[in-house]
Formats: C-alpha cells, structure tokens, sequence
C-alpha cells in the first residue's frame, strides 16, 4: 500500500512539473497543454483514490485546480484578441481558437463530474454526496467494493465535493466570459454553485460566485445579495467583504456621476427606483461617516407598500429582507474596531424594525377587513390567505428569525424603545387575527420552504432559529423536489407559515433559550397580550388570572374541571369524552403543539387530556411563564412596567437573585379582587346584616375596608392587619369544630368566622400565604355546584377525601 501510494505521489510531482514547465515557454502552442493537463488530472485521481488522507495532506486537488486556473489564463489572451479590433474579422482563426478552448473547457468539466461520480460510488455511508451524484444523472454503480468512512473522512469527502462542484460551476462560467459577448447562459454555472451551496450551506464560496455572475449582467441588487451571503455563514469567503465594499463604492460613484444603476431593466422585476433607492440607502450605510438617511427611508418604505400591493409576485422583497438582517449582522461584527460601523449597525437595526413594522401593518390592514366580513371567531375559516398576507407571510417569517436572533440587542438599546413598543403592539394584533383566521392545524410540510432553503447556513439567525426551522425529530427537512413530494400546494404553504409564525411567537415566552430575556409579551385567554401598553391593566389583569390560578371551573355532564396554576386539572372521573367547541379546540391544539416541543419529555395523550373547552373569560394557559407571587415571595406591584423599564432592570441589575423576567412581567398585574368570584357574600350576608355568635371575638375593622378592593396594595395592607389582630389577641377561643354534616348546614359567614377563628385549624391558613392567589383553597379545586351545599363555602374549609385529588387528568 504504502508502494503504491509513494508510486502515486511521485506521478503526481512528476506530471505537474511538466504542465509547469509548458506553461512556463512562451512558444507552447495552446494545443498542446490539454495532453499535459489530462495526464496530470489522472495521476491526481489515482493518487486521491490510492490515500485520500495523503494526498489531501499534500494539497493535491488545489495544486489539480491551480493548474487548470493557469491554462485558462493562458487562453484568456488569446480569445480576447478575435473580440477586439481588427480581430473580429479573423473569423477562420477564431473558430480554431474556440475549437482548443472547448476542448480544455468539455474535458476539464468532465474530468470533474467523474471525480463526482466517483466519490460516490467508492465510498458508503455518505447519502448527501449519493444524492447530489444521482441528481446529476451519475451512475453510482461500482466494480469494487465501496470504502467505509468515518465521520472525519466523510468530512473530507464532502468538502473535495463540494471544490468540484464549485469548479465545474467556474469552467462554466469561464465557457461563457471567454466565447460569447452577449446573451450569455449563466444556467449551468448556476446550477453547479446552487447544488455546492446546498451541500455545504455553511462554506461562503459558492455565493462569492454567485455574486460574480450577477455583476457580469450588472445585477447590482443580486451580486450585493450573495456577496452578503458569502460573508454571514460559519466559513465566509475571505474576499467577500472586500468586494462587497468594492461593490458600494462603485454604486456610490454612479450615484454621485449621475449614471442610473438599474442600467439593465432585464435582470429585476418591480420599480427601479425602488432598487436603486434601496441599494444607495445600503452603500451610503458604508461611508466612514454614515448618515441616517430619514427621508430616503421614508421613500423606500413608500415604494415597498406600493410593490407588495400592486405586484403580484414580491419576489425581490426577499433578498430586500435578508440584505436588511445580513447588513445588520455585518455591522456588528465590524461594531468593534470602527466607530463608522457601530452607526451603521445602529442605522440598520432601527431599519430592520420599521421594516418588520411595515410588513405587519400591511398584513394587518388586509386581515381587519377580512375579520369584519367574516366575523370572529371564525367558525369556517378562509378557503383561501388573502393576496397581500400571502405575498407577505415570507418575509415575515424572516423577520421572526431576525427578532428571535436579535431580541436582547434589541430589549437593550434604550433608543429603540419607542419603536419597539410599536413593533410588538402590531406583532400582537397580527398574531392574535391570525390565529383567529387560521386557526393551526396538525399538517406539517415535509420539506423546506423558500424562504428556509435560501437561509441554511445564514449566520445571521442564532443556532436556535435553524434548529427549530430545518429540523424535525434530529432529522434535517430536504429541500423541495418534485418528483419526491408531487407538485407543491400554495395555499397549504401559506397555512404552514402562518402556524409557524404563531409558533416561533410562542417561543418568546415557552422556550428555556429566551428565559432570560424580559419579552413583553405573553399568551393569555387564547390571545397574545403585549404588557407593555400604558393602559394595560386589564390585559396584564387577565394574564395574572391565567398564570396565578385563579379558580374558575366548567362543567360538563360527568365530569368537572377546574383552571389552577395554569393548567386545567379534571375533578371528576369520566366515561364520556368531553367534545370542546372549534375556538376552545383550537387553542388547545396550539398549546398542545408548542408543549410539544418546549416539553419533549411528557407524553402526547397527557398533554392531549389536559385539553377542555372554557368560556373565553377564563383565559386558561398551560404556559411556564406564569408564578404565583407565593412562589416568589413578593406582594404584587402596582407600578406600570414598560418594556424600557424592562431592559433597564436587566442592564442594571445586581449580582443577587432576582426574579425570573417572566415572573417580573406577572408582577404588573394588580391582585384581583376576591369580590368578583364565588367566595364573595350574597346581599344580606354581610358582617353588618348578619348576627355574630356571642362567643365570637370582634374586631374593629378600619372603614377604609370597602367592598370594592380595587387596589391590591389597600388588600394587603388589610390582611396584614387582620393577621397581627388575630397573633396577638388574647381572649379564650371557643372550638367550634364543624362536623361533616354541618359542612352543609351552617351559614356561610358564621362559618367563614369560625375557620378565621379556630387554633385548631391546619397550618395552611390562608392569612399565612397571603399572595398565593386572590382566594387560597390549599391548591384545591373548588366545584361551583353541589348538592345542598352553600354556593360560597368558607375560605380555608375542608374539602370531603373523594374530591380533594383529581382522579384524571394532567395539570398544564
């Protein structure tokens, strides 16, 4: 083995001295270099296949494509005199020019496509490398036994594929540059630098490549797209950066002379206005001394209005999202050593979110109008998304990557506040009539979406938004092909994204990689609810009631179930399956979906059984971002939280414990009002109308305690009194232990007054865990009906040992 390969070695040095040497004398004929080439490429294959870890050692397959780089070179001269001058006339000398050169450039391409072939067919277990050989019509079949590769030369074996690819794409393309001076087909270099791409979507120098067509047919708005491309992946081109700097230059010095940009009107589709005025807002960006740029904002925003609602395909408005994400992520990665590049990143993160903005309300607008036709909740749903969400839905899919990416950037720099409180009212309003139009349903698309194929190795979504994009159970989604999932279903698309727009929404608050973020934004009585609105106190209210437990319970034929913590607990055991109505239903769905995945470990049918139709004032949620204040141990607040006041509170935070954000978000709910639920006294049961037993040992309450305990702070204050009146009082007690059947037969408020006032009553008064809810029940759900039993009951009382534990179903 080691012979062989030595052997090998020694042919490969041998045969590209000889190549060096021809290509070196000036009197070679062009003729003569392909012979030399094609005996040098067979030594670099014998060599590859012999060792492939010694001869990738040795650099062979780059010394292989450096010299196919020089031969080129030396043609380059040659065809460029037949397009110039007098050389145009020489048309019998060209023809033999053009001859030689296609010969290089067919042998060359082949030579590639069977290295291709047989990477493929002399190694296993490398599916990605199989798959690629069999879309380019290769036979996979081999003589000899195929090698197995581990996971570092499977590596290896992907990366030299993915070169071949890359360098049949540049062969292509050379065919092209050097033979024709118009109308050029760019579609097999394309398709070689798209199918590298795909391969390896981290590895930034197929885009580079990319980038270089569109400049050959002066597609300024395309070359920027994948020069951007080339730089945000895990691998960037090293050259990118500076030829995308190149690039705005040059745009500058058109703008700046004068000349239009959008020269060629073949190579967009839309306004060209709006491309140019987008690409000079992104140039001028780069200057040393960045400007805002207001009114040009203005205007683009303008025309991107006018491009969504009046062209029926928008296109072009993805690569405008993606350059928006890409630009920012650029810039903060230069934020560091240039001053001109932190403008620019603050510049282009405050464009990012009018854009975002923009694109909701458009979506908005649309929606409202549909929702008063239709009327909400909508019990048939839409047969089909409306033309401008639809157009629409794309983009802000990418938007939700770019706000899950960049939310703690965002929550931290003070001088977006006031756009980001814009930004998440509307996310909100979007959010909640989609979910109201298009209630998400189980069906999942198999394969990537568009928009999804086009940003694999985009850096500039975290790690978390690729995960939960391309993969489902640790398997990667492939990219769409119809022969293997039939002609694509544009509308099931649409409903797809619009789940997963939901969905992603939902991670801000369900999901352990945001627990540390202060998102002003929640999900609570199967709606989203932005807490950040200075008039929120009825919203943050009812999302408190959802997260705190407060006791509400729906009843059904055989069975009870009550909302504690969050969740729903079933009461009763029973036989008959409960059936939940369409809009219960479907917010169960969408809590089932995302526990699903923020919860992995709990099994499908509990969740599934935890599920129960409710009146929509109940606003149930199975969500862990809700605690009781018991469980943080602090009194509610009645401070109004912004979300400036939140990112404040992070960045200034101390080393101590703090709070979780999501119980800091509760905190800004007022504790409801025992008045407005079950346990409040009918007329007539009042301390005042009702007779006192003799025995019993008054307190003298503070007129300041009225019926409406509207403020949460004045409750406390009460109960805090009444708690020391009772630890300090010291007259004789009377026991006035209520039996079983007395639990039904003596009056309410006697027997509120005998819990409050018996020693030998459990631990667990409710005067001890003031803050656990409005109406502590140790943790015990309380039907609203029985038998002969009072209909208020006594705070604290004893529940009968059948009901105390639920004997079906899961907590959320």
């Amino acid at each position: 083995m080691e012979d062989i390969a030595l052997r090998a070695s020694k042919n490969v040095d041998r045969s590209e001295n000889d190549i060096t040497l021809a290509l070196s004398r000036s009197e070679t004929k062009h003729e003569n270099l392909e012979p030399l080439l094609a005996k040098f490429r067979a030594a670099c294959q014998d060599y590859i296949f012999i060792d492939f870890a010694a001869a990738a050692e040795k650099r062979v397959e780059a010394r292989l494509w450096t010299a196919h780089s020089k031969v080129n070179s030396r043609f380059r001269p040659l065809m460029a005199r037949f397009r110039e001058g007098d050389g145009q006339k020489l048309k019998v000398e060209r023809r033999k020019a053009e001859k030689v050169y296609l010969v290089f450039i067919k042998s060359s391409q082949a030579f590639y496509r069977g290295y291709i072939q047989r990477l493929a067919s002399n190694f296993k277990g490398i599916p990605e490398i199989l798959t690629l050989a069999r879309g380019m019509e290769l036979d996979t079949l081999s003589a000899d036994t195929p090698q197995p590769a581990d996971a570092v030369l499977k590596g290896k074996l992907i990366d030299s594929c993915y070169s071949a690819l890359v360098q049949c794409g540049d062969l292509s393309r050379y065919r092209e540059t050097e033979l024709k001076t118009h109308l050029r087909n760019w579609g097999p270099a394309v398709g070689y630098y798209n199918k590298a791409a795909v391969l390896k979507p981290a590895d930034g120098r197929a885009y580079n490549q990319l980038a270089v067509i569109a400049l050959s047919d002066q597609d300024h708005l395309r070359a920027v797209y994948h020069l951007y491309q080339a730089i945000c992946v895990e691998i960037p081109f090293p050259q990118a950066r500076d030829n995308l700097e190149l690039e705005f230059k040059k745009l500058r010095v058109k703008s700046n002379q004068g000349k239009p940009i959008a020269g060629n009107s073949a190579v967009f589709k839309g306004d060209p206005y709006l491309y140019e005025q987008f690409l000079l807002f992104h140039a001028r960006c780069w200057e040393e001394k960045p400007r805002a740029q207001e009114e040009q904002q203005i205007e683009i925003f303008r025309l991107i209005n006018d491009q969504i609602r009046q062209q029926p395909e928008a296109t072009i408005l993805r690569k405008f999202s993606l350059v928006n994400i890409a630009a920012e992520k650029s810039a903060a990665e230069k934020a560091g050593g240039e001053a001109s590049a932190l403008r620019s990143f603050k510049i282009f993160q405050s464009f990012n979110i009018k854009t975002f903005s923009l694109l909701l309300k458009l979506v908005l607008e649309e929606l409202q109008l549909d929702a008063e036709h239709i009327g909400l909740p909508a019990t048939n749903p839409p047969a089909e998304v409306p033309p401008i969400t639809r157009r629409t839905l794309p983009h802000l899919r990418l938007y939700t990557g770019w706000l899950l990416t960049s939310i703690q950037y965002l929550l931290a720099n003070a001088e977006l506040a006031s756009q980001m409180q814009q930004l998440w009212r509307l996310y909100a309003r979007a959010l909640n009539l989609l979910l109201q139009l298009f209630p998400p349903s189980d069906a999942e698309i198999e394969y990537l979406l568009k928009e999804d194929a086009e940003t694999l190795g985009f850096s500039a979504f975290s790690q978390f938004v690729r995960d939960k994009r391309f993969r489902r159970s640790s398997q990667f989604k492939p990219i769409y092909n119809e022969a293997s999932f039939g002609p694509p279903i544009p509308n099931n698309e649409m409903l797809f994204r619009i789940k997963e727009f939901i969905r992603e929404a939902m991670f801000l608050f369900k999901s352990v990689e945001f627990n540390s973020v202060p998102v002003p934004l929640t999900f609570a009585g199967k709606r989203f609810v932005y807490l950040g609105d200075e008039d929120r106190s009825a919203q943050a209210e009812k999302a408190a009631d959802a997260f705190t437990g407060r006791h509400e319970s729906v009843q059904s034929a055989n069975a009870e179930y009550v909302i504690m913590n969050g969740g729903i607990v079933r009461q009763l055991p029973s036989q008959q399956e409960i059936v939940p109505d369409a809009e219960g239903s479907m917010a169960s769905r969408m809590e089932n979906m995302v526990d699903d995945l923020t919860r992995p470990g709990i099994p499908r049918e509990e969740i599934n059984r935890s599920s129960i139709v409710h009146d929509s004032s109940t606003a149930p949620m199975k969500t862990p971002l809700a605690q009781t204040f018991a469980d943080r141990g602090n009194p509610p607040s009645q401070t109004t939280f912004t979300a400036r006041d939140l990112v404040q509170r992070m960045q200034h935070s101390s080393g101590g414990s703090q709070p979780s954000p999501r119980a800091q978000a509760i905190n800004i709910a007022p504790l409801p009002s025992i008045w407005n639920t079950p346990f409040a006294p009918r007329p007539g049961e009042t301390p005042e109308s009702s007779p006192r037993p003799s025995s019993a040992h008054h307190f003298a309450l503070q007129a300041s305690v009225s019926p409406n305990l509207s403020s949460s702070a004045e409750f406390h204050t009460n109960l805090v009194n009444l708690q020391e009146e009772i630890q300090t009082r010291t007259s004789p007690q009377s026991s006035l232990q209520p039996t079983i059947s007395s639990h039904y037969e003596t009056p309410t408020n006697l027997t509120s007054w005998i819990r409050a006032h018996d020693p030998m009553q459990p631990a667990s008064s409710p005067w001890q865990s003031p803050f656990t809810s409005a109406v502590p029940v140790h943790q015990t759900p309380i039907p609203t009906k029985h038998t002969n039993a009072s209909p208020f009951g006594a705070i604290g009382e004893s529940r009968p040992r059948s009901s105390r534990t639920p004997n079906g179903g899961q907590p959320g």
